[in-house]
């Protein structure tokens, strides 16, 4: 009798710009005894460094997907989580490519600017990171690559009663392919002059709050630890210390989301299929 075909359970972690991708296994494969992604039944794949702008990148992750359909093409439509800047490449991709949403079933973000950043403010942690002079353009919450991406440009708009401004977008934005189920994860450190992860503020993280969200209120939930990362650069800067506090509740959020989702299988069924 023919058996249904099981559902793919391919996961794509996509790491943020100048990211080691072993690094972004932790979210996969766990760390100090704490389950990862594995442990739900989800198994993975890194696309791994790479250079040039975001746009770069994106053609760069079309052309990855591509050839892993060609090895696995039994695993798609899979699942993308994309940290930080890797967050962007699994929009852009879907912008670039709206012809192509097929292959991709879920889509998670975790602490990624998705209307990007006011580099001017956070040059000196992306100097120090090695981040490319053409991605700290891209990332920039004026460029032309936000404003494509989000399909709107912003602008700067006075606070009544301060002297501060505050970015809005000029129209709604550009958010993912219609039946493409997504989250972005966020971290949200009390008494952070923005609101946000000391990097990534709430308001590029959800548009605005228009994109499916889940925050997480931590002394900790700083940008590397959501996403169990330790750099002695940041640190250095920013005491952006490393802990098993954070990231654990990072791949619970994904792991529910994606469980709602993409169910994981046993592989062992697929050997079934046709029998």
């Amino acid at each position: 009798m023919q058996q249904a075909t099981p559902r793919s359970n391919k996961l794509v972690l996509i790491p943020g710009w100048n990211e080691s991708a072993e690094d972004l296994r932790v979210l996969a494969n766990g760390r100090s005894g704490i389950a990862g992604l594995a442990q739900e039944g989800y198994d993975h794949v890194v696309f791994g460094d790479g250079e040039g702008s975001l746009t770069d990148r994106i053609h760069q992750f079309g052309a990855f997907l591509a050839d892993l359909k060609i090895s696995e093409p039994h695993v798609f439509p899979v699942a993308t989580l994309g940290y930080s800047a890797g967050g962007l490449i699994n929009r852009g991709f879907l912008r670039a490519f709206p012809e192509r949403a097929a292959e991709i079933a879920a889509v998670v973000q975790v602490g990624t600017p998705n209307w990007g950043l006011v580099t001017d403010n956070v040059a000196l942690v992306l100097n120090a990171m090695h981040v490319s002079r053409s991605v700290i353009a891209d990332l920039d919450i004026e460029s032309k690559f936000m404003a494509w991406l989000n399909d709107t440009p912003g602008q700067w708009v006075p606070i009544p009663g301060s002297d501060n401004k505050r970015w809005v977008l000029d129209r709604a934005p550009w958010m993912m392919p219609t039946g493409i189920p997504a989250i972005t994860i966020l971290g949200r450190v009390p008494g952070c002059a923005v609101e946000g992860d000391e990097l990534v503020d709430v308001r590029s993280g959800t548009l605005d709050g228009n994109l499916n969200h889940i925050l997480i209120d931590d002394a900790h939930a700083n940008h590397l630890n959501l996403s169990g990362m330790w750099s002695i650069v940041t640190w250095l800067l920013r005491r952006w210390s490393c802990d098993e506090r954070v990231w654990p509740v990072v791949v619970n959020h994904a792991a529910e989301f994606l469980r709602a989702r993409m169910p994981a299988y046993d592989s062992s069924a697929a050997s079934n299929v046709g029998g």
